[in-house]
């Protein structure tokens, strides 16, 4: 059970994580000054202090929070991305893809779902990854993000690259950059025509 002295610490990194995810949408964290933040917070100087060493420690925390909710959200779709996918990606790394006509209608399944799902997610968290990657985001933030992708498909891809697997880190590498481009882009135009 939380005591009060919990709960006021929560409530303070709530109101620090607010103000700071409302300034770096004016502008990057470099030009954030701590009093600036305190000041938006609505906190002295001495409280910012006591949780956090500067903006930066600050702003790394909400990046780690948010991956690890990413990758507590994604964790069950380990396992569950196969078909005709891992096919597509295959023959794009072996220069066997003719023409996309090809693919067209074959791309779907689970594989699809879980597209559907990054941006139905990333749609729910959009006040906050807006921010972090956004015009002043959060390079870290990205290559954690993608980082985090990878490893959640990295399964996923390995039945395709089995005499290919100098290929493996470059198609992982591939399916979540380009995942974050597409988020981004969704944020960017507020997810339309992408969420239904």
């Amino acid at each position: 059970m939380h005591s009060k002295q919990d709960r006021r610490i929560d409530r303070t990194k709530i109101f620090l994580k607010d103000a700071l995810l409302k300034l770096m949408s004016e502008k990057p964290i470099s030009k954030i000054s701590i009093t600036e933040l305190c000041t938006e917070a609505n906190i002295n100087r001495g409280t910012f202090y006591a949780h956090y060493d500067n903006q930066n420690s600050l702003l790394t925390y909400i990046e780690d929070e948010e991956i690890q909710k990413f990758i507590k959200h994604f964790e069950n779709w380990q396992g569950k991305l196969s078909g005709n996918n891992v096919d597509f990606f295959r023959d794009a790394f072996n220069s066997t893809y003719q023409r996309k006509e090809n693919w067209q209608g074959k791309l779907s399944g689970n594989n699809v779902d879980f597209f559907r799902d990054a941006f139905n997610y990333t749609y729910q968290c959009k006040e906050i990854w807006k921010v972090l990657l956004g015009e002043y985001g959060s390079t870290h933030f990205v290559d954690k993000l993608i980082e985090s992708i990878r490893e959640l498909t990295a399964p996923f891809f390995e039945p395709a690259f089995l005499n290919f697997k100098v290929a493996l880190p470059y198609a992982a590498e591939f399916a979540s950059s380009g995942l974050v481009g597409i988020l981004r882009k969704g944020l960017r135009e507020d997810f339309k025509d992408i969420i239904e």
